[in-house]
């Protein structure tokens, strides 16, 4: 698959169409997981899909968020949970969103 690929970005820069070469980025290594979520238990909390996409998007990706000030100094909010929290599948049985107070 990657000499497939790097013959690809070689076509693709020979034909001139591309003011920078493309960039081979195939991650056949890096394991997957598919996070399977009950919609009907979900929205019988009050869940929307929107809400536990965001609650686990927040834990798990590490993207800045906000940001806050301390003693004058600014500060990036990144809320993810700790890397060795979040290494295999089953860990993400550990993880807990939020539900509405009238639940």
């Amino acid at each position: 698959m990657v000499r497939l690929a790097e013959q690809l970005v070689q076509d693709a820069v020979a034909s001139g169409q591309f003011a920078f070469p493309p960039i081979v980025d195939v991650r056949i290594d890096q394991t997957q997981t598919e996070l399977l979520v009950d919609r009907g238990k979900a929205g019988s909390m009050g869940l929307t899909m929107g809400q536990v996409g965001a609650d686990v998007s927040s834990l798990l990706s590490g993207n800045f968020v906000n940001r806050f000030s301390l003693d004058g100094r600014s500060y990036k909010v990144i809320p993810q949970v700790q890397r060795v929290s979040r290494l295999l599948p089953r860990q993400l049985d550990d993880l807990y969103v939020t539900v509405p107070r009238n639940c």
